[in-house]
């Protein structure tokens, strides 16, 4: 992987119909059509974006067991005017046959067209890719790049055969090897044959993972699950991963925060630690927006060092994930063997 592969980084921040701010002039935002589609006649935006991408919210449907009407979320979409607009997608599950993969994709396919033909976002698409196996990306992909006129392209679900025996499934994009190199092979593919940018749907969950994005290759990535976290009693920490802050019952872990990591929160400088730093244990308005704080200067990081070189990057993210506590020294070895070593297919 040559270093003119590598762009600048951007960093998409999740927001909702009841927003975190108001003010998002200086953001780049993302949303999702779920949080107006059950709510209201007449959508609108709480806050004010500079720049926005709306998803069409097809993901959380299908893991809901919803069913969306393409009419309707396109009205929607319309109605909010993104600058960026995902297509209704059918992501592909667990458990399903090659040939309902195959089904999902045409009418992937089908919406993909309806959006660019018969709505206002034409000129403003971000379709998204879904395969099975390297022939459906290959095949997938250039489909894609024959019919749309798009800048960016979004990686859905990226996976092999075994997919129709897998039993389990993802929120936010969860780090193993099989999951890190099918998206690998995706972005060298899209990145060999196409010009599109590539935004991956919620890498950046974590800096950890947040910067394994920008070193795989990929133009952007988006964080909504700082939010999650927040409401869970999670605190995210610089260059590291979240911790538990306080007491109440969530689904995520609750490893807690050691001395070391006492330290480095003091030095936290976002609004909530400058001005009252123990909001973030009873608050967690206060934890989100701490969490925002820390992810916006993750992406600032890796967009200072990429323009130092991918060298100097990899440098950086040898000592970070060393010092992670989370066991992901053994996924990051294996990022450093694909970028270096691994062919374009």
């Amino acid at each position: 992987m040559s270093s003119d592969l590598i762009s600048e980084p951007l960093l998409w921040i999740g927001e909702q119909a009841i927003p975190l701010k108001k003010n998002r002039l200086m953001d780049h935002v993302t949303d999702s059509v779920i949080n107006y589609y059950y709510k209201f006649d007449e959508p609108r935006l709480g806050y004010e974006p500079g720049t926005l991408l709306l998803d069409s919210g097809a993901f959380t449907a299908s893991m809901r067991g919803l069913k969306l009407s393409r009419e309707k979320v396109a009205i929607i979409q319309e109605k909010l005017n993104p600058d960026l607009a995902i297509p209704l997608d059918y992501p592909l599950k667990p458990g399903m046959s090659l040939r309902a993969m195959q089904q999902a994709w045409e009418k992937t396919k089908e919406n993909i067209l309806y959006w660019q033909y018969n709505t206002k976002l034409s000129n403003r698409l971000v379709p998204t890719l879904h395969s099975w196996d390297n022939f459906s990306l290959k095949e997938n992909l250039h489909w894609i790049y024959k019919h749309v006129d798009a800048e960016y392209i979004a990686l859905g679900v990226i996976v092999d055969s075994s997919f129709i025996n897998f039993s389990g499934f993802f929120k936010d994009r969860q780090p193993t090897p099989k999951i890190l190199k099918s998206i690998y092979n995706a972005i060298m593919l899209i990145k060999k044959e196409t010009d599109f940018k590539i935004h991956i749907m919620g890498m950046g969950s974590s800096p950890l993972m947040l910067h394994m994005a920008y070193f795989i290759g990929a133009d952007s990535t988006d964080s909504a699950g700082y939010r999650r976290k927040a409401a869970f009693g999670k605190i995210i920490l610089p260059g590291m991963g979240e911790r538990y802050v306080c007491n109440r019952i969530g689904s995520f872990s609750r490893r807690k925060l050691s001395l070391r990591e006492l330290e480095i929160l003091k030095k936290c400088n976002c609004e909530i630690c400058r001005k009252n730093q123990e909001s973030l244990y009873t608050d967690w308005r206060a934890r989100a927006l701490h969490n925002e704080f820390v992810i916006k200067e993750e992406a600032k990081k890796a967009k200072e060092l990429l323009t130092k070189g991918r060298d100097v990057y990899e440098i950086y993210l040898d000592k970070i994930f060393s010092d992670s506590k989370y066991g992901l020294q053994y996924l990051w070895k294996y990022v450093k063997i694909l970028v270096k070593y691994h062919p374009i297919i």
